[in-house]
């Protein structure tokens, strides 16, 4: 089912150091305020300059960072391959949660697959796009006509019988040694001859979108408005074993800033609907929580209020046409239970999304937050499941962290595979 590609990558290259490790970043939609100029200042070469572009010369961002880009392919802080093949991308971390000193490893590597919508082939997704999103990517990537960054897909590989592939090279080839963050990044190439085994190996699983739903979807839409670039049918990607033990999910919560008397009343009407209420210090939730299956917290700040909600028996009845596993998702219950039964009543709630790797009961007090709603993570199983059945949970459902590096390899779509 899956169709995947060696390529000839374009390899980021420090100018003074020649490695990679000063290029790297996150990827864009994780760099907030500051953060994107410190990443700049490490090198000449770092990714953000392109990801994040600035205006430039006369030039709107996007067109700049398709001159930078051509400044690098020319200059040498992009080299390409010789040959067609695979990057491994190994990263080193410690979860939040787990104790001090624990580290996990998460196995990947580098690749294209071919370009094809969502849900209707090989390609899988498991969350709905935010169209606002869609917008800023779409111009770069029509401006540029390139992946600057991978997205995140998992393929099954019970027996693992890919790792066993990859494993000689993580033995015999150097790694270029990435800190980033925290975290301990190894980047690697492979022989084109394992290359080729891998994509074999992988020709009949279809592949799961762990993270980049909004990319991919751009990668879709410059495909279809621009047939006379070849190179708009492939996609670059991270490729991770969905079998991974280094492999974490961490929740999204979900903070309300200004709730209006309206929209309180009707939430506070339908939350006795929904859900039973366990009251719950505001200093004990999250630790409640992690007891609590199938449940979600809520957290009226201002009132002083915090439960544990757990559906009541007749949420199920009411989301009925949904099938399991996806029906009994807190996020399911959330949004296309309680918040749009309150929406009947009045304007829905405009939530912004907290990532579970920050400080979110800290964060609620600081940001003068009138709502919190904090969820659990999903098990992959269930993400597998659920992209099985082409449903999709709502948008920012699922946080698969660390996210994959970027400022690696790119993709130049006048690169594109022979196929």
């Amino acid at each position: 089912m899956a169709d995947l590609f060696p390529f000839r990558a374009r390899r980021f290259r420090d100018p003074v150091t020649g490695d990679a490790a000063a290029c790297a970043a996150p990827p864009y939609d994780v760099i907030h305020g500051d953060e994107r100029e410190t990443y700049a200042a490490r090198s000449a070469a770092n990714v953000v300059h392109l990801t994040l572009p600035t205006p430039r010369d006369g030039l709107d961002p996007y067109a700049s960072a398709a001159a930078r880009l051509s400044e690098f392919c020319a200059d040498g802080r992009l080299v390409q391959d010789r040959e067609p093949t695979l990057h491994l991308q190994d990263v080193t971390f410690r979860a939040p949660g787990d104790a001090p000193g624990t580290l996990r490893t998460r196995h990947g590597f580098l690749a294209l697959a071919r370009v094809e919508p969502i849900g209707q082939g090989a390609i899988l997704g498991h969350e709905e796009v935010l169209p606002k999103a869609i917008e800023d990517r779409w111009r770069l990537m029509t401006a540029t006509r390139a992946n600057l960054e991978p997205v995140f897909f998992l393929y099954r590989d019970p027996d693992g019988a890919i790792d066993a592939l990859l494993q000689p090279v993580r033995e015999r080839v150097a790694a270029v040694d990435v800190p980033l963050d925290g975290m301990r990044f190894q980047f690697r190439v492979a022989p084109p001859s394992i290359a080729r085994d891998v994509s074999a190996r992988l020709a009949d699983e279809p592949l799961y979108i762990a993270d980049g739903h909004h990319r991919f979807t751009v990668s879709n839409r410059v495909r279809e408005e621009h047939p006379e670039w070849p190179g708009a049918r492939f996609r670059l990607a991270l490729f991770v074993r969905a079998e991974d033990p280094g492999l974490v999910i961490l929740p999204t919560h979900r903070f309300v800033d200004r709730v209006t008397q309206d929209l309180e009343r009707a939430l506070r009407a339908r939350q006795d609907e929904w859900f039973d209420l366990e009251p719950v210090a505001p200093s004990a939730l999250l630790q409640r929580l992690a007891d609590a299956h199938g449940a979600m917290a809520i957290w009226w700040r201002r009132r002083g209020e915090a439960a544990i909600a757990r559906p009541k028996s007749s949420a199920s009845i009411r989301l009925g046409a949904t099938p399991e596993p996806m029906r009994s998702l807190d996020v399911n219950v959330l949004h296309r239970g309680w918040w749009d039964a309150a929406a009947l009543a009045t304007t829905p709630p405009t939530c912004r999304y907290v990532r579970g790797e920050e400080d979110p009961i800290g964060l609620a007090e600081q940001d003068d937050v009138d709502l919190a709603v904090f969820l659990r993570s999903p098990p992959v199983a269930t993400v597998l499941a659920v992209s099985n059945q082409r449903r999709f949970m709502p948008p920012k459902s699922t946080y698969f962290f660390p996210k994959a590096a970027s400022g690696q390899v790119l993709y130049r779509f006048e690169d594109a595979p022979a196929s």
